[in-house]
């Protein structure tokens, strides 16, 4: 009677050979394939005396059920040996089964359990262990055919440890796998003509010979084909689950619940360009232009009341009944000498220009600070910074790169990306008020070039700070 492992190994063999019918079978029907390839980092079992390590796993799959996919993958890694120089180099074939509990564009779980054999070869010997593997995994949507799959999966193998080296035979992994999964279509269209009746020629009619029986003749009725199903299990895969199934979907990523036209894309209820589910204004008038959001664009407006519309308002927040002049601003109220030069800039060269302005090409943007970890500033500093990017939108030709920094608390690492973000924070103002975003470069300095003592609070927040640094005109 053949031993335990190779009675496992032989049912691993015939589950092989089941995948590839399935495999063939799906192919003529026009199935749904996806290849994977990913790493797959081995937490060892204590017990198997190796340390963990990274390897790669790659593989086949495809799509049997709303709810199921079968897939084939090949796994490698070397795990180094504790007590030895050496390393266990352990490869093999998985056939798993991953069973998702929700299909949708996004995010998707799935629960995995599967067999397979692995190699272990350890000093030019080798020994064949046979595995069972189950786990639990989120796939999420990166385009229409592009996936990221994340699981953690528990893999027992069990062996004669021919090596001589193992603690038991049976052992226990953990293995993290992280994989990109791309959609391969098979042939959407090779069955399109199947199952259409071919068209036959109606019978001639024959004369009626002379003395036979008044009664029309029996017409010669081909007997009937049978006819197959219009809809198959491969056309009704619905991955965003939206009610159009696949093959027919020309938007396979659509929002879970979104209502959908006949060919499963977004229905968009006011014409305007925008879908519903993006759409902020879905009543808008049809025909009137509107923004990304779908709201219609602003009309020239005077939000603050002060008499300067806020196309050209650099301070469109003034208080009501506050005097102002031609750039909508309060003259010199403790502005610093930059913020002076800027709106007198303004006033005097309504339509462009900063020849005869006295800007400098490094602004410090005082008063425009942040709190400790945070990318927020506050409306105080939103009034400093409207009438630069009024100046910014009049003069299309200057490029400026806005340059974040902070503190010194923190991990530099940190730092560098809170600075980052604290400089797109105010180049998304500048966008939001006109300001071309290709005319800015958006920079993180972290904690370099301080202008104050990072030893003191007061410092620390003048440290906290962006500039703009005209890089070109």
């Amino acid at each position: 009677m053949p031993s335990r492992g190779i009675r496992i190994f032989q049912a691993i063999y015939l589950g092989f050979v089941v995948f590839l019918i399935i495999i063939g079978h799906a192919h003529a029907a026009g199935e749904r394939f996806y290849i994977t390839a990913g790493p797959s980092y081995t937490l060892s079992d204590t017990d198997r005396q190796a340390e963990d390590a990274l390897g790669v796993t790659v593989g086949v799959g495809f799509f049997v059920h709303p709810h199921l996919d079968i897939e084939l993958s090949r796994f490698r890694y070397t795990l180094p040996h504790d007590a030895s120089p050496l390393s266990f180099k352990q490869s093999g074939w998985l056939l798993d089964g991953l069973l998702y509990f929700s299909r949708a564009p996004h995010l998707s779980p799935y629960g995995i359990f599967g067999v397979g054999m692995m190699q272990s070869e350890y000093a030019n010997a080798q020994e064949n262990r046979s595995i069972i593997n189950a786990g639990m995994g989120l796939s999420t949507g990166l385009s229409e055919r592009l996936r990221l799959q994340t699981d953690l999966r528990y893999r027992y193998d069990r062996g004669t440890d021919k090596l001589g080296l193992l603690q038991k035979h049976s052992l226990g992994d953990w293995v993290i796998h992280v994989g990109l999964t791309f959609l391969l279509d098979q042939g959407w269209d090779k069955d399109k003509d199947k199952g259409k009746p071919k068209s036959k020629s109606k019978p001639k009619p024959t004369s009626k010979p002379k003395g036979s029986s008044s009664s029309p003749p029996k017409k010669n009725i081909p007997p009937s084909e049978p006819t197959k199903p219009l809809i198959t299990d491969s056309m009704m895969m619905d991955m965003d689950q939206d009610g159009v199934p696949d093959k027919t979907d020309a938007c396979l990523t659509t929002l879970f619940g979104a209502r959908v036209n006949a060919n499963g894309c977004e229905l968009d209820d006011d014409s305007d360009g925008v879908v519903n589910s993006g759409d902020l204004c879905p009543d808008s008038s049809f025909g009137v232009p509107v923004d990304k959001v779908g709201c219609t664009l602003m009309v020239p407006n005077d939000g603050d009341n002060d008499g300067v519309i806020d196309v050209g308002d650099a301070c469109p927040m003034t208080p009501p009944g506050a005097l102002v002049d031609a750039s909508g601003c309060e003259p010199d109220q403790g502005d610093n000498l930059i913020l002076k030069n800027i709106k007198k800039c303004l006033q005097y060269y309504p339509n462009g220009g900063i020849v005869n302005c006295e800007i400098p090409q490094v602004m410090v943007l005082e008063g425009v600070q942040f709190d400790g970890g945070s990318d927020r500033f506050s409306k105080e500093s939103a009034k400093i910074l409207a009438p630069i990017a009024e100046l910014l939108r009049r003069n299309p030709g200057i490029v400026v790169e806005v340059a974040g920094y902070s503190d010194s608390k923190g991990s530099a690492a940190s730092n560098y990306k809170l600075s980052e973000r604290r400089a797109r924070a105010v180049a998304n103002y500048f966008i939001l008020k006109g300001v071309s975003d290709a005319n800015l470069v958006i920079s993180g300095y972290g904690p370099d070039n301080p202008i104050a003592d990072n030893s003191t609070p007061e410092g620390r927040a003048k440290n906290r700070r962006v500039e703009l640094h005209i890089v070109g005109q």
